[in-house]
């Protein structure tokens, strides 16, 4: 069954299909630093949404910083991209470009 959601299957979650033109370019940016860029999977919610950022307006990219380590920090933003934890120096909402942030 490939129905959105089903109940068999949990959530599927899709990955962003078109990002901005700065984000891209900032992404590379942090890579050529020599660090991690994510950005968040995005939840398919229906068909009648934008199926970029499925309604939200924004595509999300997390800039990460040290990592990875065995436990999470206690005192930053983490995240978990194996093999470990990453800490989180930002997180910026970019307006998705398919939508124009309409969703």
């Amino acid at each position: 069954m490939n129905s959105v959601g089903a109940a068999d299957h949990g959530p599927r979650y899709r990955e962003p299909y078109s990002l901005p033109a700065q984000a891209v370019s900032d992404m590379r940016k942090w890579k050529a630093g020599g660090k991690v860029v994510v950005f968040r999977l995005i939840e398919a919610l229906g068909e009648m949404l934008c199926q970029n950022c499925q309604g939200d307006g924004g595509l999300y990219v997390s800039f990460l910083g040290k990592g990875p380590f065995q436990s999470a920090s206690p005192r930053k933003i983490c995240t978990w991209l194996d093999p470990g934890w990453y800490e989180v120096e930002q997180t910026l909402r970019y307006v998705c470009p398919v939508c124009a942030g309409l969703g």
